[in-house]
């Protein structure tokens, strides 16, 4: 039984190991960030709390419009969204009440639910569950305007991904520093 065990893990291990291999190899980011740009404030703080929180690389992530998070110059930029969004592990929208103005994160959100993407809305700026797009109005919202929320966003993420916590001393409270900050970004023009 414990050398079942054993065979086991050395196998889950080797898988995780193989998928990280080939999403470097491909550049495929583990987390896309879907947003309208006008959330950029609240995209970086985003970006700020898991590059705190995690062991994660520039080309893990996907942030149209936080550097150095942005596709390359000259990039089908349809094509590669497209890719990338269903090949996350896992899809972050944010959705203010003007979300559904952009067609491109309308696209995403769907693009992920429809590929069975882990799929997080995260409401910002005064967002209601009621400003979920159709596909996803199912899915359970956090509401980045409340610490407890983006903690457990945190949380979900390393439970739910390959994302790898940072071990280094005084993380935690580096943490709570970009979550109070993502909270004060999340709720500004709410």
């Amino acid at each position: 039984n414990v050398q079942f065990e054993s065979t086991v893990d050395r196998i889950s291990n080797a898988i995780v190991s193989h998928g990280n291999r080939t999403r470097i190899a491909t550049n495929l980011p583990r987390l896309f960030i879907s947003h309208r740009h006008v959330d950029e404030k609240v995209a970086a703080a985003l970006v700020d709390c898991i590059r705190t929180r995690f062991s994660i690389e520039t080309h893990d992530i996907r942030c149209t419009s936080v550097h150095p998070y942005r596709l390359r110059a000259g990039e089908d930029t349809d094509r590669k969204l497209r890719e990338e969004v269903v090949q996350a592990e896992a899809v972050l929208g944010l959705i203010s009440p003007t979300a559904s103005q952009s067609t491109y994160t309308m696209f995403e959100l769907g693009a992920a639910w429809g590929n069975n993407v882990y799929t997080c809305p995260l409401l910002i700026k005064g967002a209601t569950a009621e400003n979920l797009p159709a596909p996803i109005q199912h899915r359970h919202p956090l509401d980045l305007r409340n610490d407890r929320d983006c903690m457990q966003l945190l949380d979900d993420l390393e439970t739910g991904s390959t994302l790898q916590p940072v071990t280094d001393r005084g993380v935690d409270g580096k943490v709570m520093d970009c979550v109070r900050a993502l909270v004060v970004s999340a709720a500004a023009d709410a």
